[in-house]
């Protein structure tokens, strides 16, 4: 699942210990978007790795008649 990396780095920064610097916070914010970031290419190179080439599409509808 893709997600929407400022939300979630919001998310994170907002569920962090209330007690630390902006400072601080800005650079967990940082941080959990450049993961979020990389989690979501992870992902989409996993999902085009699952998805067929067109090549692959077009022979199967040849396969089918069409």
């Amino acid at each position: 699942m893709i997600i929407d990396t400022k939300d979630f780095a919001l998310a994170v920064v907002s569920s962090s210990n209330p007690n630390l610097t902006i400072q601080e916070k800005f650079e967990l914010y940082e941080e959990a978007r450049s993961y979020a970031v990389e989690q979501n290419e992870i992902i989409k190179k996993q999902q085009s790795k699952d998805q067929p080439s067109v090549q692959e599409k077009i022979d199967h509808f040849k396969q089918l008649g069409l």
